[in-house]
């Protein structure tokens, strides 16, 4: 394997197409088993809405303007059923795009959105396109990536994402990841794939010495599922984020999953 640094696009297109053929194909049941809010979302939303909070000195009233969401990697949006039970009891309102690659998941998605909440979508595939075509320009209070970054192959793109997420910021905005910490539980580990033994069988081998560290395949579900690819970012990875960005981080914690620690999330904000 090779260190971080920029993956052979081949490599980056076959990874990427693995996992696209993943939601592609199990759309209907991933989605109908990603209901659920995670724990950490709380955390994230606090840290939001005190980072907005007016100062009293600016004298500023009525109410405050809609919040501005991003939601990258958005799935079936049951981030943005969340974000209208939570925020609708404060009075504060706000807009929501989503954005990802699986067209079912964003029919889901529209599907379950509220009415009363100004939404959009986007398909974009964030391996494939350009950042600045797949993404739009903002600005946002939020951009948040939930479930995404260990499915993006390559350091170097994960960086350029999360550049890509801070430029979009409002003053004072968000930006909130997780990367996924599957590495540390036992549970995870029976699920991986060996790549010799996936690529004995595999139409489109993947080069085995191209890939980086953390690069998995983790079969989905209780282990007998179909295989997707996995990055496990390590604390060296994660740290470079906010530097990579220009941001600066305010928070960071371990929540979700059975044991309270799946997911590290990682809140960056700018530096004024």
């Amino acid at each position: 394997m090779r260190p971080g640094g920029r993956l052979d696009p081949r490599t980056a297109s076959a990874l990427n197409e693995l996992n696209r053929d993943f939601y592609d194909r199990h759309a209907e049941s991933f989605g109908a088993s990603r209901d659920a809010p995670w724990p950490g979302w709380e955390r994230v939303v606090a840290g939001l809405l005190d980072r907005l909070s007016p100062d009293p000195a600016d004298g500023a009233g009525g109410p405050p303007p809609p919040v501005r969401v991003l939601d990258v990697g958005c799935g079936n949006a049951r981030f943005a059923t969340y974000l209208d039970a939570l925020l609708g009891p404060l009075g504060r309102t706000f807009s929501y795009t989503g954005v990802d690659a699986c067209r079912a998941l964003l029919d889901q998605a529209r599907l379950r959105i509220p009415a009363h909440v100004a939404s959009r979508f986007r398909r974009a595939d964030l391996v494939a396109q350009s950042l600045d075509t797949a993404l739009p320009r903002g600005p946002f209070e939020l951009v948040c990536a939930f479930g995404l970054l260990h499915h993006v192959p390559g350091r170097r793109r994960r960086g350029e994402l999360i550049r890509a997420f801070g430029d979009r910021l409002a003053p004072r905005g968000v930006v909130a990841v997780t990367a996924w910490r599957f590495e540390r539980f036992d549970r995870f580990q029976r699920h991986r794939i060996p790549w010799e033994a996936y690529n004995d069988e595999a139409c489109r081998p993947i080069p085995v010495d191209d890939l980086e560290p953390g690069d998995h395949l983790l079969r989905w579900g209780d282990g007998s599922g179909p295989p997707r690819y996995c990055h496990f970012a390590d604390a060296a990875e994660t740290a470079e984020w906010a530097e990579t960005a220009g941001l600066v981080p305010f928070d960071r914690f371990q929540a979700d999953g059975r044991e309270g620690a799946l997911n590290e999330y990682l809140l960056l904000t700018d530096a004024g």
